[in-house]
């Protein structure tokens, strides 16, 4: 029962930008092991995290009727897919990491998309090459 008892650290929104993390006073840490609930990485101190920019990018094309007259819209998927095609995007460099992970537009199928929204991150342990990648 007395091991219940002992002072135990879990953090929040690490994800978010190691909030929870950022706001530990580890002098007040006693223990020596801890375990890290996130990592495969047995027997492995973090010292360091990786900074994240998140971004979203908003497309605006041109509504037309798909059947009718598609001629006469701008399709923001396409124009998104053409954008996401020149990125750099999966592992950069041994520091640096981008990626699209959401991408939300469209009504109907008879329908030229007007709007895309898209979302993703990039990641560096270089703040010069997070801000390049970016």
């Amino acid at each position: 029962m007395a091991e219940l008892l002992k002072p135990q650290v879990f953090t929040i929104c690490e994800e978010a930008g190691l909030i929870g993390a950022k706001c530990l006073d580890v002098s007040r840490l006693h223990a020596r092991t801890g375990l890290v609930l996130d990592s495969d990485s047995v027997g492995f101190l973090f010292t360091r995290a990786p900074a994240a920019n998140r971004m979203e990018f908003h497309i605006q094309g041109l509504e037309a009727h798909a059947g009718v007259c598609p001629e006469k819209g701008i399709n923001a998927i396409k124009v998104a897919a053409e954008g996401i095609a020149a990125m750099q995007l999966g592992r950069i460099d041994h520091e640096t990491t981008a990626n699209i992970s959401v991408i939300e537009g469209g009504m109907a199928v008879n329908i030229v998309s007007n709007s895309v929204v898209l979302r993703g991150q990039a990641r560096s342990h270089s703040e010069e090459k997070l801000e390049r990648q970016t």
